[in-house]
């Protein structure tokens, strides 16, 4: 097989795939990737998947703001310093959604640059 007729389905697990391409296309599809015990990416998260492992920290000086809502006219929390981790746990563009955990659990948006 030559050609994957699978566009953003490629990402997804292979009874999935499978089933995706005997509905669209009338085929069992038999190739390496779905014929391995395992699948070499599965081990890649998603990306909302990822976000509930990622810890970010500040790293633009001299800090950054958390604000209530995803945008630079929003109110401004707290001033977050140079050095202070974050829990991420959603993401809507540039914008993270973040726990300070030193400050007991306060939860806002930063922007990603800055």
């Amino acid at each position: 097989l030559l050609h994957s007729y699978l566009g953003k389905e490629l990402l997804l697990p292979t009874e999935m795939r499978r089933r995706h391409l005997w509905r669209s296309k009338c085929f069992h599809c038999t190739c390496e990737r779905c014929n391995a015990e395992e699948d070499p990416l599965r081990i890649v998260p998603c990306r909302w998947c990822a976000l509930e492992k990622l810890q970010l920290e500040v790293v633009f000086k001299p800090g950054v703001w958390l604000r209530r809502e995803p945008s630079e006219t929003a109110e401004k929390v707290l001033f977050l310093p140079t050095g202070v981790r974050l829990s991420a746990h959603a993401a809507e563009g540039d914008w993270f959604k973040v726990r300070v955990q030193e400050e007991g659990d306060l939860e806002g948006w930063v922007l990603a640059h800055g």
